[in-house]
């Protein structure tokens, strides 16, 4: 009996001390505006979802140039810029 609790006790503490990526907050579109307008400062004119996992902002800078920016969901991070 002690075996079989030391055994459920053993499989649910490796279960709890593995991230579960599935409870993971993404992002949200103003977060990723921001992220973006951090890189490129001037006014957001677009955000949009173009994946399951980024979004692109569009971003018109203080110059007048246009930019576009690719933002990961999950972190935050930009996957491309220009």
């Amino acid at each position: 009996m002690n075996r079989i609790i030391l055994v459920i006790v053993l499989m649910l503490g490796g279960m709890a001390s593995k991230p579960d990526m599935a409870f993971a907050k993404d992002i949200s579109k103003q977060q990723a505006a921001n992220i973006a307008k951090s890189r490129y400062p001037g006014r957001v004119i677009d955000v949009k979802q173009v994946s399951e996992s980024s979004y692109q902002v569009k971003v018109l800078d203080n110059n007048g140039g246009m930019h576009i920016v690719i933002i990961n969901k999950q972190t935050g991070t930009v996957e491309s810029a220009n």
